[in-house]
């Protein structure tokens, strides 16, 4: 049996904003029929049908599947302190199971699905107080005037804490790492010295002993010269 679980994901804005306080038992099932009607027109299914209290007849349009979908969860999460900064109030999510799906059909048609997949996951648009799903937050965000400057401040003020230590750290972090490497310069450099000093102390050498070898070259080359002298003249 697979198991197929909503992808729960929000934009950037809202992700540490949400409670996970349940909601009512009302909102809930006003949540349950917004979420049908959403299922039954979307453009992915051929038809989705409701069988029982927690189990729908479903077929897809592009995905070779037809059977049972049997909802396993549901549930509403309100969002917190942002809440007023945002144009949604609050976000519902189904947990569901396709019984009958196997993995290589989703893993064939991965997008299709994960597309569709997408539709389980409904916002509460706090303008129209009616539920939106992800196309429809996503337009809805666009044309929002959010005020950033205030709210961004507002956001960050609970987190100022955590941010002067991270700071901390990185500048006591960057001190140590800048005193490793400066030692680890000085060594590199003490080495090249060093290196370099006994290529000069074994050039030295090679030229004193180049110097000696040409004198005494020279030397035997006076000798000779000096006894063909001698020879000549004893002719």
């Amino acid at each position: 049996m697979k198991t197929c679980l909503t992808a729960l994901f929000l934009t950037f804005c809202t992700l540490p904003l949400f409670s996970f306080a349940n909601g009512d038992t009302q909102e809930k099932e006003a949540f349950l029929q917004a979420w049908e009607s959403k299922q039954k027109q979307h453009p992915a299914l051929e038809y989705f049908e409701k069988n029982s209290d927690a189990t729908y007849n479903i077929k897809f349009k592009n995905i070779p599947f037809e059977g049972k979908l049997i909802v396993l969860n549901y549930d509403i999460e309100s969002f917190q302190d942002f809440g007023e900064y945002l144009p949604v109030s609050k976000s519902g999510y189904i947990e569901y199971d396709l019984p009958e799906l196997s993995d290589d059909i989703t893993e064939k048609y991965y997008r299709s699905y994960s597309n569709w997949d997408q539709s389980n996951f409904l916002y509460f648009s706090s303008q129209s107080n009616t539920w939106i799903d992800e196309k429809e937050y996503a337009d809805l965000i666009q044309d929002f005037d959010y005020d950033y400057d205030e709210g961004l401040m507002y956001y960050l003020s609970d987190y100022v804490g955590y941010i002067l230590f991270v700071l901390f750290i990185y500048f006591v972090y960057s001190i140590f790492s800048n005193n490793g490497r400066t030692k680890k310069a000085i060594q590199i450099q003490e080495l090249a010295f060093k290196q370099s000093m006994e290529l000069s102390q074994e050039s030295l050498k090679l030229q004193k002993y180049a110097i000696k070898k040409s004198e005494d070259n020279h030397e035997k080359t006076n000798i000779l010269l000096e006894n063909i002298l001698n020879e000549l003249k004893n002719k």
